[in-house]
């Protein structure tokens, strides 16, 4: 029962079953049966899926430990252990552990039962999705392309894990600003869940923020704030208002508003969005990190700059800490703070961040990637502003160079 409700979505159902399936089978089978510690991990699900992440790390750290000791390393309950336990790991931002233990449990699986099994779908999104949150997409979309062509076979169109492999591949194609086949991956995948799910199950709702930021990232506003509101309106009545869902499609809703010019809108929502990652991530979360650039540009926005910068640095140290120099978020930051910089004048210190956000993005995005070509576009302005024409020129050639590649 508690598997059912959470199947459906409704979380606080499928808890309260699970804890009652914990109480019997501690009393009759004891606390250390693999039985009674696979149950505890399936509770970790529901916290997870419920969006609260310290307590899902708990139960399933507690289950791992003892199926090891009852199982053993190998054992398919152990593997399994190891794979929820980095998923939460994963939305901790714990990247380097996560990758570790979910690497050694889609291995596990691949000894156990060769590369073409059902059983290590699962783990290959996960290691997929790690590599996503990294910054890595390449890498993300080979493994993810590889994983949904298993599933499609072995497991059916219509499948759970074809279906999350399908919105995955969609959000990674998006970001690397491959919009028409992103959109087709993410529309298959919502209709696919509305039918067999329904319209206000969460993974509908997540599609639907999906394709809401996709049709952002693409410039068509209309549909990607009709698709924003629904999922938004859905989250917060399904899910509540504390939940990772709802303040990323609350993010997203304000980031457009915040780019049509109606910062007022985006100003309630984005700030609502970061006082929840806040409380629910944490200070130094990849999501927190995310909301903290935005209220940052929409500071810049409002010509509030030194609230600006502050938030700015505050987010590009943390960011370069957690994510790495060159992870794409790091590199917008830089790309962000180098152009208020340059609305104030301050040339001297503008320039190098903008080099090594160009830099970062050519290797990281490629040439023709639209975050790419933003900051040739800012570099030209910078120098055009600073009366550097010669540095101008050289820039707009190579521009020019790229944007004849693609003809």
């Amino acid at each position: 029962m508690g598997f059912a409700y959470w199947s459906l979505g409704l979380y606080e159902l499928a808890e309260l079953h699970h804890k009652r399936a914990i109480e019997v089978a501690e009393a009759h089978l004891g606390p250390e049966h693999p039985t009674t510690l696979r149950w505890i991990e399936s509770l970790g699900g529901v916290y997870y899926y419920q969006s609260r992440y310290r307590k899902a790390e708990q139960l399933r750290t507690k289950a791992l430990m003892g199926l090891r000791r009852a199982l053993g390393e190998e054992h398919d309950s152990t593997l399994h252990a190891m794979w929820t336990l980095a998923s939460v790991y994963n939305m901790q931002g714990r990247f380097s552990e996560a990758e570790q233990l979910s690497i050694r449990a889609l291995e596990g699986i691949r000894r156990k039962y060769g590369g073409d099994d059902k059983r290590i779908v699962d783990k290959m999104c996960l290691v997929a999705h790690g590599y996503y949150l990294q910054g890595r997409y390449q890498d993300a979309e080979r493994l993810t392309q590889e994983a949904l062509n298993i599933s499609r076979r072995l497991l059916g169109e219509k499948d759970y894990w074809t279906l999350t492999l399908k919105h995955l591949l969609g959000e990674i194609r998006c970001d690397l600003g491959h919009y028409e086949e992103a959109e087709q991956l993410l529309l298959q995948a919502l209709d696919d869940w509305s039918q067999g799910w329904s319209r206000e199950h969460p993974s509908t709702l997540s599609t639907m923020a999906a394709l809401g930021r996709l049709y952002y990232n693409w410039g068509r506003n209309k549909d990607a704030e009709s698709f924003f509101v629904e999922a938004l309106e859905s989250f917060r009545r399904v899910l509540g208002e504390e939940h990772l869902l709802s303040l990323q499609a609350m993010h997203g809703l304000g980031v457009l508003y915040l780019s049509l010019g109606r910062y007022d809108d985006a100003e309630v929502l984005l700030a609502d969005a970061l006082e929840v990652a806040r409380v629910l991530m944490g200070e130094e979360n990849w999501t927190t990190l995310s909301a903290m650039n935005t209220v940052g540009k929409l500071y810049a926005a409002q010509g509030y700059y030194p609230k600006a910068e502050e938030l700015y640095l505050e987010t590009m140290e943390a960011r370069r800490r957690k994510l790495g120099d060159d992870h794409p978020a790091t590199l917008e930051t830089k790309n962000d703070l180098a152009v208020l910089y340059e609305e104030q004048d301050d040339y001297d210190k503008a320039e190098p961040l903008l080099l090594e956000a160009l830099d970062g993005r050519r290797l990281k995005l490629g040439d023709t990637h639209q975050h790419t070509l933003q900051s040739f576009q800012n570099l030209i302005g910078l120098y055009e502003a600073w009366n550097k024409l010669e540095k101008a020129e050289e820039w707009r050639a190579k521009l020019s160079q790229v944007e004849d590649s693609e003809k």
